[in-house]
């Protein structure tokens, strides 16, 4: 029986070669940190519970395999398909996953700080609580992905796509980012058109230039986040903190932000025309030079300006 167990672990410990993996294949709780498995063929192979820390999967056939609970810190997946994988629990702090395929992977509570995923391709990745933290997801794809109480703190998300496309028969819709935590994200020129961000903590935030037309940032924390030539048309903003942020030529036309705070904003440029300010707290901001034509205003406390167009 010893014997037996001894055999049993020499194989988890033993190294495995590209050439050894294969479609299928069994290779859970098995200790493979550092091995080198470029362009490996292992579809729905079930490497669980393994420690594969600083592997090398570059260009690896991975679709629908199981890395449920892996530890994959430091492993580098660019370029590899990762299509239906399921990542769950996964540990993947400081891997390189850029430009690989995640289409309808499983991360759910998955662990990605610092992860290089630039120009990753996730569409319909489940993201669910994953840890994000300064991440770059720089060119990232994320249309229809969920990140529910994801975190992203720090991360780049610059130029981005998470917005839905045109309304069509197999359109992708926006990603959900419901709670999510943002504080510190850069999300400068990125598509973000119907993304809810609601709840959501963006404080800090950098959107200069993002595309946020008819997103949903109702009760999200966006104190000193910068909007910045923004086109936040259409978005609703209803009872969100926006404190010492800035939105300075944005597009605010047509935006809904009844009993929104907005103490201390700087509006300077912006276009708010038809804008929803009824209840809103401009205590401070400035709207020197802002569109303030057709502004609905009931109930706004703070600023003269807004009794234009009132």
């Amino acid at each position: 029986m010893i014997r037996l167990a001894f055999l049993a672990f020499l194989l988890m410990v033993s190294p495995v070669a590209a050439q050894d993996v294969t479609d299928g294949g069994e290779y859970q709780n098995g200790r493979y940190a550092n091995q080198k498995l470029d362009n490996a063929s292992a579809v729905g192979a079930n490497f669980s519970g393994a420690d594969l820390s600083g592997a090398s999967f570059r260009g690896a056939d991975l679709r629908e395999a199981y890395f449920r609970g892996a530890d994959l810190s430091g492993a580098d997946f660019t370029g590899a398909n990762l299509g239906n994988a399921d990542l769950t629990f996964a540990d993947l702090t400081g891997a390189n996953l850029s430009g690989s395929f995640l289409a309808r992977a499983k991360l759910k509570g998955a662990k990605l700080g610092g992860a290089d995923m630039k120009a990753a391709f996730l569409p319909g990745a489940d993201l669910t609580r994953a840890q994000l933290d300064m991440a770059n997801l720089s060119g990232a794809m994320l249309r229809d992905a969920n990140l529910f109480q994801a975190s992203l703190s720090a991360a780049n998300l610059s130029n981005a796509k998470l917005g839905a496309l045109v309304p069509g028969n197999d359109a992708p819709s926006a990603a959900r980012l419901k709670a999510a935590n943002l504080s510190g994200a850069t999300l400068s020129g990125a598509d973000l058109k119907s993304v809810d961000f609601s709840e959501a903590d963006l404080t800090g935030a950098d959107f200069s230039g993002a595309n946020l037309a008819l997103s949903v940032l109702s009760w999200a924390d966006a104190q000193g986040a910068s909007f910045a030539g923004a086109n936040l048309s259409g978005a609703i903003v209803k009872g969100a903190r926006f404190g010492g942020a800035s939105l300075a030529q944005a597009d605010l036309t047509l935006v809904r932000a009844a009993g929104t705070d907005f103490s201390n904003a700087e509006f300077t440029g912006a276009s708010l025309n038809g804008a929803d300010l009824s209840l809103a707290n401009v205590t401070g901001a400035d709207f020197k030079d802002a569109d303030l034509e057709n502004v609905r205003a009931d109930g706004a406390v703070g600023s003269t300006s807004l009794q234009v167009g009132n």
